[in-house]
């Protein structure tokens, strides 16, 4: 791992000199060699696979990357958002949405304030990351882009909600001397086993949409056809999330990271031998320990929790966020089931505090809270409310880029209420 280390350095230095069209550098042998490999013991066994199996349920609202940022979708806007939702049961689009992991996070901690999202990165730069720091939630502050300047102490103040979501390891999947079954079928045993799979393409044309001047380009039936005399163009990163022995002769299904009008709704099917062709790297994730296998399973960490309370309506609403002094201060998303609305910010004794992302049936908004009660903006102080206004901005910049249009929402518009604190 040593190795590992000093490479990473000598790819930030070296960075800037290097294009990938896509974003992923994919990995020397060299460096391959050093990954730590996937035990056999990690991969599990069934004795007969059924003949298709899909995560898709689990898998967060497709977006469109910007710039070489596919490393960041695949990996922590897909792959992990996607684990932690099989974990806690969570198919709700609009809870999956808010509690979906930011692709961008990883770029704007690696160039610092160097506006350059097309740098592109290898995946053990990021799984280092993952590891070490952990990873912010889509609706956590700040809200990053390729310019967010980090300061040691503006990351100290986040890791209180980035390390709880860090991994206790990565593994690569050594396909050098395996055959094309062997492949497939550990693939196949991942994903049956609730494991979607973080994989490294060579990046062909025919990757693109399908268009007049692309004709060999994936159609909406979501078919990637390629042809082995293509010239490769750098790496791409995508996360398996499926499989069906019957799909176009046997096939995996693939998102992508291009927006919901690529493909069959953001997504690819590859076939097996198509998919053996062109993958260059191939790896799986390992949650952390601070998952309790519970009923329901539910986060605990010293100052991190997830947990569920029942309303008195009889239904049960779920906080998961920073849990201080022996109740919910912090930041936290508030799963309030009762009006089927979600609200993510800063908690003070269990009361919203401060600026506020709501998520509802309508869409997603801002508001500002003080002491547990919804205000409007326009009501606001402009002297004493910079800050606010700027995070505001921030945000409304942020969600474009993620292609969500950002409201303000009135305060007599949505309910009043706090969480409970966990008993």
């Amino acid at each position: 791992m040593l190795q590992i280390m000093r490479k990473i350095l000598l790819f930030l230095m070296l960075a800037s000199t290097q294009v990938y069209s896509q974003g992923l550098i994919l990995s020397s042998p060299e460096e391959k060699a050093e990954f730590p490999k996937l035990p056999a013991d990690k991969l599990g066994f069934a004795e007969s696979l059924p003949s298709s199996y899909s995560l898709e349920k689990y898998v967060p609202t497709v977006l469109n990357q910007d710039g070489g940022t596919c490393v960041g979708f695949a990996t922590f806007y897909y792959a992990l958002s996607t684990m932690y939702n099989i974990e806690f049961n969570i198919t709700d689009p609009k809870e999956k949405y808010v509690h979906s992991f930011d692709p961008y996070f990883i770029y704007s901690i690696y160039f610092n304030d160097e506006n350059d999202c097309d740098r592109g990165l290898p995946f053990y730069a990021a799984f280092d990351k993952l590891g070490k720091i952990g990873a912010k939630k889509l609706f956590y502050p700040p809200f990053t882009n390729c310019e967010t300047s980090w300061t040691r102490t503006k990351l100290a103040n986040s890791l209180g909600y980035t390390t709880p979501y860090s991994i206790n390891n990565w593994y690569y999947y050594e396909t050098e001397n395996m055959s094309n079954s062997s492949i497939i079928n550990a693939v196949k045993q991942n994903l049956y086993n609730n494991k979607p799979i973080i994989t490294g393409f060579k990046f062909v044309d025919s990757m693109y949409s399908y268009t007049s001047e692309n004709i060999l380009g994936v159609k909406s039936d979501g078919l990637w056809d390629p042809n082995t005399y293509e010239d490769e163009k750098g790496g791409h990163a995508l996360c398996v999330v499926g499989f069906n022995d019957y799909k176009f002769g046997g096939a995996f299904r693939i998102v992508n990271s291009w927006g919901r009008d690529y493909g069959d709704n953001g997504y690819m099917w590859v076939k097996y031998s198509d998919f053996t062709a062109f993958v260059e790297e191939i790896f799986f994730l390992e949650l952390n320990e601070n998952i309790k296998k519970l009923p329901p399973t539910v986060i605990e960490t010293n100052n991190y929790k997830r947990y569920n309370y029942k309303n008195n309506s009889n239904t049960y609403s779920f906080y998961e966020g920073q849990y201080l002094r022996g109740s919910v201060n912090g930041y936290g998303i508030w799963s309030d089931k009762e009006d089927d609305s979600y609200y993510v910010g800063r908690f003070d004794g269990g009361k919203m505090s401060g600026y506020f992302l709501l998520v509802d049936n309508d869409g997603v908004f801002s508001a500002n809270a003080v002491n547990g009660k919804l205000q409007d903006f326009e009501k606001l102080g402009f002297a004493s409310d910079n800050s606010l206004m700027e995070t505001q901005l921030e945000a409304k910049k942020y969600f474009s880029r993620l292609g969500e249009k950002l409201s303000i929402r009135k305060a007599n518009s949505s309910r009043k209420s706090n969480v409970k604190a966990k008993k």
